[in-house]
């Protein structure tokens, strides 16, 4: 399809695949920036919160026993000193629950961090999504001193903050729209490298395929300028010898055909003159082979049947020299088949019965028209 060809060929290509590298090029490089960045904003993120959580937790100082409304208000007081976000303060000590929020208790926290954080004195922090929103929870153990100089122990009170991250997922949005605008563009502008190198690859091509064409044509002294040093250049190089050989070649087959033409017709033309004596002294033999003993008879009339053979045969070879010199026009004739094969048999005396393979052909001595053969039949 002459169409499909020319929608996908070869320039096509090659700007497809240009710009599938670039694309490929652009979505590796953007899916790695978002990646490092994403992980920079939530890991800046996730250290101020759990190191500013860290020391407001350390500076509480409870008074046991836990009195809920003064609890209630050290929450307040703690999630307004909030780092980077505001939180939202959860405490758990037994069976008590408070927080700084509308609810005592938190749909976000989980029972793992939960256990972390009581078992480790340093608290623990987890990332959560829930219902589409992503939280940092952040669980810290209230220490208390038995003694002053002692060794902290826990008091049994736990305090939890939960930090949306909106804005970070914000930030996170905007690097991903960032990285697809910016690929869009970048496509736009790969796309004329991408033309330019397809121009400078299909400029050798199709010279090439002129000269391919113009030597089809029989212009063998076709040649194609080389230029550069690259593959294409010794694409180039290697057709211009290709071609100056096979033009030395055709030359030498066009003089080596020249010079049997030559030679036919040279042999033949040397071949009349005797032939032309022979003839006439077979014509006069003929005349007096009459008065001859039977054998000597049939003996000169064998010679002088041959030698008008002989002599045909020479007038062929020079017809066909002239033909093959196309200083003569051949034309086509209808000719008699049956009558071509039956005058080859009588000239070999095979006529009679002739045996060919594993059938036998019997070829009738009629030259009274009666049984003769018909014009073969073409198919």
């Amino acid at each position: 399809m002459p169409g499909a060809t020319a929608a996908f060929g070869l320039r096509t290509r090659l700007v497809i695949a240009f710009l599938l590298v670039a694309a490929v090029s652009a979505v590796t490089t953007a899916a790695l920036t978002y990646r490092e960045a994403r992980s920079a904003v939530l890991v800046r993120a996730q250290d101020t919160a759990v190191a500013s959580f860290r020391e407001e937790v350390e500076q509480f100082v409870p008074s046991l026993p836990l009195d809920p409304d003064s609890l209630r208000w050290y929450l307040y007081d703690i999630a307004a000193r909030a780092k980077p976000h505001p939180w939202i303060v959860f405490a758990e000590y037994g069976s008590l629950r408070a927080s700084s929020g509308d609810r005592p208790v938190s749909g976000v926290l989980t029972q793992e961090l939960r256990r972390t954080t009581l078992t480790s004195p340093h608290g623990s922090f987890e990332r959560v999504v829930k219902d589409g929103s992503a939280y940092l929870t952040i669980g810290m153990p209230v220490m208390t001193r038995v003694v002053a100089g002692g060794d902290a122990v826990p008091s049994g009170l736990v305090l939890f903050a939960v930090m949306p991250m909106t804005n970070e997922e914000v930030d996170i949005n905007a690097l991903v729209t960032a990285a697809r605008d910016g690929a869009l563009p970048g496509l736009a502008v790969a796309l004329v490298p991408a033309l330019l190198a397809s121009r400078s690859v299909l400029r050798p091509v199709r010279e090439l395929r002129r000269a391919a064409r113009s030597m089809g044509g029989g212009q063998l002294d076709t040649r194609i300028p080389v230029h550069g040093r690259d593959e294409m250049a010794d694409l180039a190089r290697t057709f211009n010898e290709s071609a100056a050989r096979l033009e030395r070649s055709v030359e030498e087959l066009r003089e080596a055909g020249a010079r049997a033409r030559r030679f036919a017709s040279d042999v033949s033309h040397e071949l009349r003159t005797p032939l032309a004596g022979m003839l006439a002294v077979t014509d006069v033999v003929d005349e007096d082979a009459g008065t001859l003993a039977p054998d000597t008879a049939r003996a000169v009339r064998l010679i002088s049947a041959e030698t008008g053979k002989l002599a045909v045969l020479v007038e062929d070879l020079m017809e066909i020299s002239r033909f093959d010199a196309r200083a003569a026009e051949l034309n086509a004739d209808e000719v008699d088949a049956a009558e071509a094969v039956r005058s080859t048999l009588s000239g070999r005396q095979w006529l009679g019965r002739v045996r060919g393979g594993n059938r036998t052909v019997v070829v009738p001595d009629d030259r009274s028209g009666k049984n003769r053969w018909p014009a073969a039949d073409p198919r």
